[in-house]
């Protein structure tokens, strides 16, 4: 037992030579190495950059590309990998391999990461199939209401046509109130020329143009009071109760006499 004796000091001193060589290490490397296990990559990377750049060691490299890795930032990691290859000297055979492993994995992990993005874009897509069904009803639904409005849409054009309708009839019934004024004054003066025996045919021809221009107006007026009134009507109803509403404007002719004729459905 005694000759041992030696031979375990000797272990024992290896042993202190070892560590000694090895040197303490730096509280930022453990920082770094904490920072990069609790999501706090840019800190960890941030030390590990300070740590090359002081000591020219180029595991610290490696490091970070593996703290990227873990925070699932692997465009970076495999920026930072192909850097450790590329600046680190004489490694082993091993460690190059284990390198380009954490490439491949990287890489692959970015593929499925575009997929799963693809895949999910096409599912929101308007042209993905996840939207067809919602489109096929959004259209059965407009073909319903109309093109491109819902009932309340509709009832405030409806209403805002028919205002513009009845006061254009308006108008139009003041312009035959108007030429109402110019018969009656044409009129008395061709009696008047009658009584004195003369007879001038362009004054008889110019009051015979006026009364007709004056029931047309009368006539077309009144139809467009009707119209807007009716439309107004239907709009305000349609906005209420977004009911559908459909409306058939026909022209109606007779002799002598024109109007339009209003068709409803709501």
């Amino acid at each position: 037992m005694v000759r041992l004796y030696p031979f375990i000091w000797m272990v024992g001193f290896l042993g202190f030579v070892a560590s000694a060589a090895a040197g303490p290490l730096d509280p930022r490397e453990t920082r770094a190495r904490a920072d990069c296990l609790s999501g706090k990559y840019e800190s960890g990377v941030a030390l590990l950059a300070d740590l090359f750049t002081e000591t020219g060691n180029s595991n610290f490299i490696y490091n970070q590309a593996r703290c990227y890795e873990q925070n699932n930032r692997p465009e970076e990691a495999i920026n930072r990998f192909r850097e450790y290859l590329r600046v680190a000297r004489g490694i082993s055979a091993e460690d190059q391999s284990d390198a380009e492993r954490h490439i491949a994995e990287c890489q692959q992990f970015v593929i499925e990461q575009d997929s799963i993005r693809r895949r999910a874009a096409e599912t929101t897509s308007p042209s993905g199939e996840g939207a067809s069904g919602g489109a096929s009803e959004a259209a059965s639904k407009g073909a319903s209401e109309g093109p491109g409005e819902g009932p309340r849409e509709g009832g405030r054009r409806l209403r805002i046509t028919g205002a513009l309708a009845g006061g254009v009839g308006v108008l139009a019934v003041a312009t035959g109130g108007i030429l109402s004024l110019f018969v009656r004054s044409t009129q008395g003066q061709v009696e008047s020329d009658a009584r004195k025996g003369t007879y001038d045919p362009s004054l008889d021809s110019r009051g015979r143009t006026y009364n007709t221009l004056q029931w047309v107006s009368y006539g077309v007026g009144a139809g467009l009071v009707a119209l807007g009134g009716t439309l107004y009507g239907f709009g305000h109803a349609a906005g209420k109760r977004e009911a559908r509403v459909s409306v058939a404007v026909e022209p109606a002719v007779a002799p002598g006499l024109g109007a339009l004729a209003v068709k409803g459905r709501f």
